[in-house]
């Protein structure tokens, strides 16, 4: 076809020899020799002026631009070219009008226009912006090439999932200290609560791999604060890292020195080995000291326990302890806890322990106990308020997520019968009742949950843990109403 465009040109005609008109540029190529010729001697009708040309340059390819070859369905009655589509100064040009082949008439045109050609592809450029090479398929080729890419494209990515899941384990391994500081530290934005929620534990300390995640576990719960009574059980270093542990996790400790007077008539150090073994300590009074100087700096330190469930005949014991605590460490409180259903209670203001600490509180175990129902917490509450209200201290009170079958010794045989089919867990909605009755009839510093232990042990731990983390969680969004 270039052959062609260089012989049949609108230069001149076939043959045309000297007889170039003076501007021919915009006469058709099908243009008779008659009318050539009566156009210069002026006998036909004035000619239309002929527009600008458009630039020399060729146009910049898109994407959408298509070259197309001879359809061989299109006769070439009036071959159009580029030059002679200059003269058509009052016609519509069809886009990229250079390209067009020099026989194609203007139905084929039309049908290039609107597509409906199958034999076309993508214009490809030279350096100098000339179109080259031949087309080999039509809108319809171009269409499965796109929908061949795209099939390539879902293909990779499938493979990217795959190689992604095939490799989770491994990336949780590396991503997993990330994620759980992330998660740690948005468990420092707990409710600005009045009364701090605690639980009861007991867990060696020296076995990190257990009792650090079972923190973790109940800063998640939304707790404030975690009364561990093995938290002696371990050495300096596991003691810190305890304490460590429960700050990262939102949790304040409450160190149980309460049953270091169990001791008080030997030394207390082989009960506590691990402990001592970094203490260059030579009596009882010298190890205290190195227990209450190792915690009482540390920000996850809330207090100590000094007394649970003690007999009254121990009043003078217990106290001599619990003085020796207050000098080593006058900044942060003391607690003790009372039986209420025992002869010294503190609801009932019987209790001898009032000097003993500046929390102090009972323990109520309403369910699977014979005589007590949930309904009796608000009684007590009561009782524990106003009698800290009297003594000048602060009140506190332990509540039941625990079955006493999960204690075999005689007294908890005792609280009810036939046994065991008497007791059970408390269901989630005595523990709201229980908690739902403390907050209205008190204003508890802490309210503790024995225990975290006996929900892990139990038979149905998860349960059991979901139903009190969200009765505290529930008592949180009724307060902030």
């Amino acid at each position: 076809m270039g052959a062609r465009r260089a012989k049949d040109g609108p230069r001149g005609r076939k043959g045309g020899g000297d007889r170039t008109p003076i501007d021919s540029s915009f006469l058709l190529d099908h243009t008779t020799s008659a009318a050539h010729d009566a156009f210069e001697t002026g006998v036909t009708q004035a000619a239309t002026p002929a527009r600008k040309p458009p630039s020399r340059r060729a146009p910049r390819p898109k994407a959408d631009v298509f070259a197309t070859t001879e359809h061989p369905a299109v006769e070439p009655r009036h071959p159009v070219n580029a030059q002679s589509l200059k003269s058509l100064g009052s016609v519509k040009l069809p886009r990229n009008w250079e390209h067009l082949p020099a026989e194609w008439d203007a139905a084929a045109i039309d049908r290039w226009e609107t597509g409906s050609l199958p034999t076309a592809r993508p214009i490809q450029s030279t350096s100098d912006g000339l179109s080259v090479g031949r087309p080999v398929g039509g809108v319809s080729t171009v269409r499965r090439k796109q929908r061949a890419v795209r099939g390539s494209v879902a293909v990779v990515m499938l493979l990217l999932v795959t190689l992604l899941f095939s490799h989770t384990k491994d990336i949780l391994a590396w991503q997993r200290p990330l994620l759980q500081a992330a998660f740690s530290s948005s468990l420092t934005h707990k409710p600005a609560r009045s009364s701090l929620q605690g639980l009861y534990e007991e867990c060696r300390i020296s076995d990190r791999a257990l009792c650090l995640p079972r923190l973790t576990q109940m800063g998640r719960g939304g707790f404030d604060v975690v009364l561990n009574y093995d938290s002696l059980l371990g050495s300096a270093a596991d003691v810190l890292a305890y304490a460590d542990q429960a700050q990262r996790d939102g949790l304040q400790v409450i160190w149980s020195l309460h049953y270091l007077w169990y001791y008080d008539a030997t030394d207390i150090r082989p009960q506590f080995s691990a402990l001592a073994a970094t203490c260059a300590c030579s009596d009882n009074a010298s190890f205290i000291a190195y227990i209450v100087g190792l915690v009482r700096n540390l920000p996850a330190t809330w207090g100590y326990y000094v007394g649970d469930e003690v007999q009254s005949s121990d009043h003078a014991v217990v106290m001599k302890y619990a003085e020796m605590f207050h000098q080593l460490d006058p900044t942060h409180p003391r607690l003790y806890v009372a039986d209420a259903q025992s002869n010294n209670p503190v609801w009932q203001d019987k209790s001898p322990f009032f000097d003993t600490a500046e929390v102090i509180g009972d323990d109520h175990y309403p369910v699977g106990r014979a005589g007590y129902s949930v309904e009796s917490t608000a009684a007590i509450a009561k009782g524990i308020q106003s009698s800290a209200d009297r003594h000048k201290v602060q009140p506190a009170i332990v509540l039941q997520s625990f079955s006493f079958k999960e204690y075999s010794d005689p007294n908890s045989r005792a609280v009810c019968s036939p046994w065991p089919s008497c007791t059970s867990f408390p269901t989630r909605a005595q523990m709201g009742t229980m908690l739902s009755l403390t907050l209205s009839n008190s204003r508890p510093r802490l309210v503790l949950w024995y225990s975290f232990f006996d929900i892990m042990r139990s038979d149905a731990p998860a349960q059991h843990w979901n139903d009190l983390v969200a009765v505290v969680s529930a008592s949180d969004h009724a307060i902030a109403r």
